[in-house]
């Protein structure tokens, strides 16, 4: 703690107390935020295997490229500094982070403008309480003009300089003489130009450039036992009866003939922008592609009047990929996810930052363990530092490339 000591003599009794530095962490804290994301463990199209950037040894973060920076500050320092730090201090980071986590948001609420611009000044002037003044240099005054620039210019995703930069890696791949870079990039992207144009005119040529599906002949497991045909059986028995009696689609029929009775089994599944990975999977690679979120709708009406609409609610359930199976109806195949799920009344919180807390050794609705893969998004959990049992859900963005109006989703 700090004294004003350039007082006047008649002043001395009014002293004024500085407070004391807020900013630095202890050895402890270092070793624990290091530990954090060293054993996160992220989806395969989030962004790059974070534990590469950490090192345990001297507690540091090196190698990191501008999207991994983008990643770190947006989502994992306000999971790291859980536990962590001063509550004043972790909070006014967190808003921080949380500030630029917004405006990276593909739809933006232009209501929400003057309310981020007054949480943006408010948490400023909070962390000028907290870090030294070695910190805020130009850069960090820009945050205060980054709202008006999205009014007049529009989202920021629209402007970011990623796809630019991993379009820049594929063109420096071109390169086979370091004397001449640039001859070498003209000359092995007209190549490629040349070549897919050509293929057009080939049956049964592969196109220059589009990426194969990773799991085709590679993840499938042995065909077992039908267990839906057995936990669906009274089911099929209404359904045949029913079909028998009236005229109904072809693919109703098929559902009431019901599946092959061998089942195969898959450890990986690609599907709306998604690559699904099994539990089992998981733990033999780096990266984390089991974690599932399925958002069912309830309606309710009135008891009294059941032409009366009350509302319409949703819940999002959440999961871990144990099976995938795909389901032989002959004309058509469906995959379907086997999912130990978490118990909503007793495993789900969110918590006043807004994090979303799942206790992942609950075990609900074990009676309804299956789930169409088309029905479900991608997520996945992170071990939350201040608490033992909880894990934190985080929402992977899909990826989908080669389709009309789709977009590539890793860079956002």
């Amino acid at each position: 703690m700090g004294i004003r000591e350039d007082l006047a003599p008649e002043q001395s009794a009014n002293r004024i107390y500085l407070p004391p530095s807020c900013y630095t962490t202890s050895k402890e804290e270092k070793i624990k935020f290091c530990q954090c994301l060293h054993d996160i463990k992220v989806s395969s199209t989030y962004s790059e295997n974070i534990k590469r950037f950490v090192s345990m040894k001297e507690c540091k973060l090196f190698g990191m490229k501008s999207h991994d920076c983008h990643v770190l500050m947006t989502h994992m320092i306000p999971i790291a500094i859980r536990g962590i730090l001063q509550d004043d201090v972790r909070h006014s980071i967190t808003k921080h982070c949380l500030f630029f986590n917004n405006i990276h948001s593909k739809v933006i609420d232009v209501e929400d403008f003057d309310q981020w611009e007054k949480d943006v000044y408010v948490t400023l002037c909070e962390l000028e309480m907290h870090l030294p003044p070695l910190f805020f240099d130009i850069m960090v005054h820009l945050i205060y003009h980054i709202v008006q620039e999205i009014n007049a210019c529009g989202p920021v995703l629209l402007r970011y300089m990623y796809p630019l930069e991993l379009y820049m890696g594929i063109l420096k791949g071109y390169v086979r003489n370091r004397n001449r870079p640039e001859g070498s990039i003209v000359e092995g992207y007209t190549s490629e130009e040349v070549i897919e144009f050509c293929q057009g005119y080939m049956k049964d040529a592969e196109s220059v450039g589009v990426p194969k599906n990773r799991h085709s002949g590679r993840l499938e497991g042995n065909e077992q036992m039908s267990y839906i045909n057995n936990h669906n059986k009274e089911f099929s028995r209404w359904l045949k009866k029913k079909v028998a009696e009236t005229n109904v689609d072809e693919t109703v029929k098929r559902l009431g003939h019901g599946p092959d009775y061998r089942v195969k089994s898959y450890q990986g599944h690609d599907i709306n922008g998604y690559t699904f990975y099994t539990k089992d999977q998981d733990q033999k690679i780096t990266m984390q592609n089991s974690g599932v979120t399925m958002i069912a709708s309830m309606t309710e009406f009135d008891r009294r009047d059941q032409n009366t609409l009350i509302r319409i609610a949703k819940d999002s359930y959440y999961g871990v990929i144990q099976k995938i199976w795909e389901l032989n109806y002959y004309d058509f195949i469906i995959p379907v996810f086997k999912c130990k799920w978490v118990n909503n009344c007793i495993g789900v919180q969110v918590d006043k930052d807004g994090f979303t807390l799942v206790d992942l050794t609950t075990n609900g609705y074990a009676y309804e363990p299956f789930v169409l893969s088309k029905h479900v998004t991608q997520d996945f959990y992170i071990e939350d530092p201040s608490k033992q049992k909880e894990h934190i859900v985080l929402q992977v963005k899909r990826r989908i490339l080669g389709v009309d109006n789709a977009v590539d989703d890793k860079i956002c």
